[in-house]
């Protein structure tokens, strides 16, 4: 074996090192797959009865398939058999409801991809008008953010 394919074959087989975690809360079935799961997704999700009924007649039929007709075989790859009980098939950011609807919260921003990132904190900018007044909490602010926030009859909260 050369040693390019020893590097490759060493990566291949680490673990993968960085994980994945998130600062917020997530609301998740248990894992496992079967019709009541399907009508908890759905009822979660606040699907009307047709979307619901489609979903479980798709179930039905892929319960009837074998394992080669239900996975695809066109790439020449061989891994273990997939255990679709150990799977988790739903999750959601938990909706978080804040003390005052005109609560403004990080998370809540970065959930909605308003925000890339919060590893350098969340500074709030003093960009476009704000009709409303809002508890904004933030690591920081500039000048004119606390201006237009406090105008509208808003506060800030500084946060670590």
């Amino acid at each position: 074996m050369s040693d390019t394919q020893r590097t490759i074959e060493e990566l291949a087989q680490r673990a993968y090192p960085y994980g994945f975690v998130t600062a917020v809360e997530t609301d998740a079935a248990p894992p496992g797959l079967s019709e009541d799961m399907v009508r908890l997704i759905s009822a979660k999700k606040n699907e009307p009865e047709f979307m619901r009924e489609w979903r479980l007649r798709a179930y039905r039929h892929w319960l009837t398939m074998s394992r080669e007709a239900g996975e695809p075989r066109w790439a020449n790859l061989r891994y273990p058999a997939i255990d679709y009980q150990k799977i988790v098939y739903y999750a959601a950011p938990k909706k978080k409801v804040p003390a005052r609807l005109e609560d403004v919260d990080p998370e809540i921003l970065k959930s909605k991809g308003l925000v890339k990132n919060l590893r350098d904190g969340l500074k709030i900018l003093g960009v476009g008008e704000l009709p409303h007044a809002l508890h904004v909490k933030a690591q920081k602010f500039s000048k004119s953010a606390v201006e237009k926030i406090q105008k509208a009859g808003g506060t800030i909260e500084v946060i670590a």
